[in-house]
């Protein structure tokens, strides 16, 4: 989402469309992770192998989720999905607090890249509780892969079920800025290889564009996504990151960083083609049945819920730009 409107008074910034766009962007990003969760129980799975590992590692936990059936391949999805809706608000009302502030300081590219890392973070920080369920519940046996059984584990553990639910959580951060590093790296390199694009005139550039993003993006970011999963399965409990980063380290060299990055990068292009026809195909249902009141009642839902939402964070966000600025002027 692009937010060109940041630093416009609340009361007159745009809302959002109340129009089919919105539930079809929901509805395409549900459906993709869905018929794509595999991947993500793979790579979960390949991350935490330890110490030794090889790709064909990759064709046995497949098998696996076989032999399991479509609950095998779907674990942890719902969670998934759910944090779709609180992930997108936090991160909208993040950017616009953050980035006035940061342009009073930094060049205009500079901010923005660093105000839409702050923004990823911090939105999946908010949401992190709902990422941990996921990646345990791919973990655990098919027979006690419960979200109710894994609250209950981690509230029993030592370090009570907060700690539990936020285990690795000071990962994020640097793994989000590495994420923006690989966009703008991406951006770059293709910029000087094959030279301005025009969306509008050069889609299948756009596209690839995209995809060449994701994947320096996935690759640069991985090794701190490695020490945020391990984390959150347990392996290291209680104990920090820094431990958790050595200890992978001297048990696997710098491959132990990047175990299932394979997977990952497999999952890039189909992962932009379904997106692209799962909203363009959901895009043209939601316009045809759009005045069904079922659908207008729950896109009602969605975009008052979104709105309450980014507005409670971006509340917050403020206060905390409003303290900020008087610690720079006052540094000053």
């Amino acid at each position: 989402m692009h937010l060109s409107s940041a630093g416009i008074p609340f009361e007159k910034r745009p809302q959002l469309p109340a129009e089919p766009t919105v539930l079809a962007g929901f509805s395409a990003d549900a459906l993709t992770r869905t018929l794509l969760n595999g991947f993500y129980v793979v790579k979960t799975r390949l991350q935490v192998r330890r110490p030794r590992y090889h790709f064909c590692h990759a064709f046995v936990e497949t098998q696996n989720l076989w032999r399991e059936g479509i609950f095998g391949f779907l674990r942890g999805n719902a969670a998934g999905c759910l944090r779709a809706v609180p992930y997108s608000a936090a991160k909208y009302a993040t950017h616009r607090a953050v980035e006035p502030l940061l342009k009073e300081r930094l060049p205009a590219a500079r901010a923005e890249w660093v105000a839409n890392g702050l923004a990823t973070a911090v939105a999946v920080a908010v949401t992190y509780p709902l990422n941990t369920l996921q990646t345990r519940i791919a973990l655990l046996p098919l027979e006690q892969a419960r979200y109710a059984h894994i609250i209950n584990e981690l509230a029993n553990s030592n370090g009570g079920l907060l700690d539990g639910l936020y285990a690795g959580i000071l990962s994020v951060i640097p793994g989000q800025l590495a994420y923006q590093a690989g966009l703008h790296l991406a951006d770059k390199l293709f910029l000087a290889v094959i030279g301005p694009t025009d969306e509008s005139q050069h889609p299948t550039r756009a596209f690839v564009q995209s995809c060449l993003r994701a994947t320096l993006a996935n690759v640069l970011s991985y090794p701190f996504d490695t020490v945020c999963v391990r984390m959150q399965a347990g392996i290291f409990a209680d104990k920090s990151v820094l431990h958790c980063i050595k200890s992978i380290y001297e048990e696997q060299g710098v491959g132990g960083f990047y175990q299932g990055v394979g997977v990952t990068l497999l999952k890039v292009l189909p992962f932009a083609l379904f997106m692209y026809f799962a909203f363009h195909f959901s895009n043209q249902w939601f316009e045809k049945h759009g005045r069904d009141e079922r659908f207008s009642s729950l896109h009602s839902y969605l975009h008052t819920y979104w709105r309450a939402l980014s507005t409670h964070l971006e509340t917050g966000s403020l206060q905390w730009r409003s303290h900020a600025q008087k610690q720079f002027h006052h540094a000053e």
